[in-house]
C-alpha cells in the first residue's frame, strides 16, 4: 500500500508539472498571436487533468479555464469567453484558488465592456481586490486602467481620471513603462476632452 501510495504521488506530480508546462505553452502562443495553438495545448492540459488529485485537478481546471476565456476573448467570441469565464469562477470558488478567480471576473467585464455592456463595475471591483490580496501589481494596473476606459466611455470622466492615475501608479511599480504611459495618454485624453 505505501509503495502504490508513493507511486501515485509521483505520477500525479509528474502530471501536474506537464500540465503547468503546457498552459506556458498556451501563454506564449497566445502572446505570440496564435490562439489557435493556444486552445490546443489548453485542451491537451486539461485532457491530462485525469491523474491528478480530486482537489489539484480542480485548481488547474479554474486556471486553465480562465485562459480559455482570455484565449476566446482575444479571438473575438465573446459569449463563449463569458462561459468559460463563468466556468472558471465556479471551479475556483468551490477550491478558492484566488487567481483564477480574478482572472475570470476580469475576463468578464473586459469582455462585455468591449461587447459595450457598460456597468461592469461588480466584475472590475472584485477582480481588482483579489489581486491586491494576492499581490499582482501588474494585473492590479490592467484592471484599473480597463475600469477606467469603461468608465469614461460611460462619461464618468472623474472618475476615469481616478482609475487612469491608480492604474498608471500600479503599472510604474510594477516596472511596466507601457503600461504607465497609456495610463499618462489616457488621462491627457480625458483632459483634454474636458
Amino acid at each position: 500500500d505505501k509503495a502504490y501510495a508513493e507511486a501515485r504521488r509521483s505520477i500525479e506530480a509528474d502530471t501536474l508539472a506537464r500540465i503547468q508546462l503546457i498552459h506556458k505553452q498556451a501563454k506564449l502562443a497566445d502572446k505570440a498571436g496564435n490562439p489557435r495553438s493556444s486552445l490546443r495545448w489548453l485542451t491537451r492540459a486539461l485532457q491530462l487533468l485525469g491523474d491528478a488529485s480530486e482537489r489539484e485537478a480542480a485548481v488547474q481546471r479554474a486556471r486553465l479555464s480562465a485562459a480559455y476565456s482570455r484565449v476566446r476573448a482575444g479571438q473575438g467570441r465573446s459569449k463563449d469567453a463569458i462561459s468559460w469565464a463563468e466556468r472558471a469562477i465556479a471551479e475556483a470558488e468551490a477550491v478558492e484558488e484566488r487567481e483564477a478567480l480574478a482572472n475570470a471576473h476580469y475576463m468578464i467585464a473586459w469582455t462585455r465592456v468591449n461587447q459595450g455592456e457598460f456597468g461592469q463595475e461588480s466584475h472590475f471591483e472584485r477582480a481588482l481586490s483579489i489581486f491586491e490580496e494576492v499581490g499582482d501589481v501588474l494585473r492590479q494596473s490592467d484592471v484599473l486602467n480597463y475600469h477606467g476606459a469603461m468608465a469614461y466611455w460611460e462619461g464618468r470622466w472623474g472618475d476615469a481620471v481616478e482609475l487612469y492615475e491608480r492604474g498608471r501608479e500600479r503599472a510604474e511599480r510594477a516596472g511596466d513603462v507601457v503600461g504607465a504611459a497609456i495610463a499618462s495618454v489616457n488621462i491627457a485624453e480625458v483632459v483634454s476632452e474636458q
